[in-house]
């Protein structure tokens, strides 16, 4: 049958600009990331100087009257109004906030980036009259969309969305290398692929590629943040890690 040259360019523009879209979902990520980092750090500097505050007036209590100076700027410190560590908790508050409107962000960009991507792969299909599962370019936007979409599914909680870059850098890169070294114009598949087992087949290996994806990119962070635990990081590879889940 003959190809419909003008779905298949609507296609390629689909997937031009989930690409786009992408992109500045990456950026917005990697933003979210850094501040979500001193968002931790503020915690932190916080908890610990509640803690020492705490230490401080248990300690001068047990010397009696003399230390009445020291508990009194220890439940100074301790209160809940004052802030702690050159925080308050308006501010720290705030500073939540506008971290978590940033994630919202981009969570909203992603689910509009996919929803081209599902319009580019489908446009390609009508295109040909065929399963679009016949080339490595269609087969390459069928894998990087099941993985994002099964990212998109499994990080609706708020502590993973960190994981967002790393999980946008490497199928960013897919589909770029995709639609350059990869690409194929619409066209009919060969008579050896014209089978009824071709969209069974293909679609197997289309979702194994993207769970290996997912799961790939899982078992390099799970070792990272091992070798980096909570609370306990260090150096450049602890600040990297630092936003990561537990």
């Amino acid at each position: 049958m003959p190809v419909n040259q003008n779905l298949s360019s609507f296609s390629d523009i689909a997937f031009q600009t989930a690409f786009v879209v992408y992109a500045v979902a990456l950026i917005l990520s990697l933003i979210y990331y850094g501040r979500l980092n001193g968002v931790i750090d503020a915690r932190r500097q916080r908890s610990e100087a509640t803690v020492n505050a705490k230490k401080l007036k248990a300690s001068v209590a047990a010397h009696g009257v003399a230390g009445a100076d020291s508990v009194s700027s220890a439940d100074s410190a301790e209160g809940s109004g004052s802030g702690t560590a050159g925080v308050s908790d308006t501010d720290l508050a705030k500073q939540e906030s506008k971290v978590d409107r940033l994630g919202g962000m981009t969570q909203s960009l992603l689910w509009v980036a996919i929803a081209l991507h599902l319009a580019s792969i489908v446009l390609r299909g009508l295109a040909v009259n065929r399963f679009p599962l016949g080339n490595l370019y269609e087969y390459m936007m069928m894998i990087t969309f099941g993985a994002l979409l099964a990212m998109m599914i499994a990080m609706q909680r708020k502590e993973w969305r960190t994981l967002w870059p790393w999980v946008l850098t490497p199928l960013l890169a897919l589909m770029f290398y995709g639609s350059t070294k990869l690409y194929a114009e619409s066209a009919p598949v060969v008579p050896a692929l014209q089978s009824y087992w071709l969209p069974v087949h293909v679609t197997i290996v289309s979702l194994g590629g993207s769970l290996g994806i997912v799961s790939g990119i899982g078992s390099v962070l799970h070792l990272l943040r091992r070798w980096q635990p909570k609370g306990k990081e260090h150096g450049f590879f602890g600040a990297v890690a630092k936003p990561l889940p537990s």
